[in-house]
């Protein structure tokens, strides 16, 4: 399902914000974009999301701000200090020079004054991040389930059409027996008109054709999906069984159309088949 969400968690020093965007996809994909140093957070970001998300594509951007001041130390390297003030004063009484040399000077020399990089303190940061990526997941999932909601109406919809024509189908079983029969008598009298109808021989052959075509069972299991199907919609995280349940109707409906003879009957099997093909394509949205 297709969502967006945002949240920012910050301390004194730190600042971490979160942005969620989310498609459809099979199964959960999480792709993330955020700072080199961030890598080492790589799977506290794909925990906490698989909390919240089961299934889609979810692009993660993260952005991370710290005061500069709080991330830099500066050191006085006393020891070279000293010896750079020994060396001017050498050099003073050796040459008989003004020395001038002073503290300016002194703090300008390479390496008398350091200035360092602090380390991040990471249990800070993991905490920053594990907030900003919850809220950022429950703000994603607010506008997901105002999808979905819209989703459930479109999918019954879909499901009741599919009830609709098995309902015709039902009604349409009967009708292949006695349809074949009606044509093989008339093909008989069409061909062999002065030749009397072997009722025995033609009531063997209806009789197998009713067994061939017998399509009672494939109903049954029909309607058996078309329930379980109503049922999943409600759940929470249906997406993959509402998948094998698509293959499911399929399956059923394809062999209902193998065993049609009757026309009527082939032409709402298609239509059934028409609605889980649209079904099968709303399915693909939810999680």
């Amino acid at each position: 399902m297709t969502g967006y969400g945002k949240a920012v968690s910050s301390s004194q020093s730190r600042e971490i914000v979160v942005e969620l965007k989310s498609v459809n996809h099979r199964f959960l994909d999480i792709s993330t974009k955020m700072p080199r140093s961030f890598i080492a957070y790589d799977s506290l970001i794909k925990e906490t999301i698989g909390k919240f998300v089961s299934r889609g594509h979810v692009d993660v951007f993260i952005n991370y701000t710290v005061n500069a001041d709080e991330k830099k130390k500066i050191s006085v390297d006393l020891g070279l200090a000293k010896s750079y003030l020994d060396a001017a004063k050498k050099l003073e009484e050796e040459f008989d020079l003004k020395n001038d040399f002073g503290l300016v000077h002194l703090m300008r020399t390479n390496d008398v004054i350091v200035v360092e990089e602090q380390e991040d303190d990471v249990e800070e940061i993991a905490t920053l991040l594990k907030t900003a990526l919850t809220e950022a997941c429950q703000s994603l999932n607010k506008m997901r389930q105002a999808e979905g909601d819209r989703l459930e109406k479109v999918i019954s919809n879909h499901v009741d059409n599919i009830e609709k024509y098995a309902l015709q189908i039902k009604e349409f079983a009967p009708c292949v027996v006695q349809d074949f029969r009606a044509k093989i008598e008339a093909r008989i009298k069409e061909v062999l008109s002065n030749v009397e109808i072997d009722q025995q021989r033609l009531l063997n052959e209806v009789a197998f054709y009713a067994d061939k075509s017998n399509i009672d069972e494939e109903i049954a299991r029909l309607f058996a999906h078309i329930e379980h199907c109503r049922n999943l919609i409600k759940e929470q995280t249906a997406g993959r069984k509402l998948d094998f349940l698509i293959q499911e109707l399929n399956r059923e409906t394809n062999t209902i159309c193998s065993k049609s003879g009757n026309v009527g009957l082939t032409d709402v099997a298609l239509k059934v088949k028409n609605e889980i093909e649209k079904l099968r394509e709303q399915i693909q949205n939810v999680e």
